[in-house]
């Protein structure tokens, strides 16, 4: 991913390669983004199933206010 746009498009309402059945953004419900569950570390458990390893890799866990924001942008339309 050299740029936001090739960012977006491999990221939003593209199907998960690790957790099957969910999209890595899936517009309008956090909840269910397998991109937000891996940010939480919570990739690994169910209902995800998919690899723990927990983002971003190699670095410290995000603030739980960055995760909100990254949250607040999916469900509001994850917009480019």
């Amino acid at each position: 991913m050299t740029n936001a746009q090739d960012s977006w498009q491999n990221l939003v309402e593209v199907y998960s390669t690790q957790a099957a059945g969910f999209k890595r953004v899936a517009v309008g419900d956090s909840a269910n983004s397998y991109l937000v569950a891996k940010l939480k570390g919570i990739a690994g458990e169910v209902p995800f199933n998919g690899n723990p390893a927990q983002m971003p890799k190699g670095g410290a866990p995000l603030s739980a206010d960055t995760i909100a924001l990254v949250e607040e942008w999916i469900d509001g339309g994850a917009a480019l």
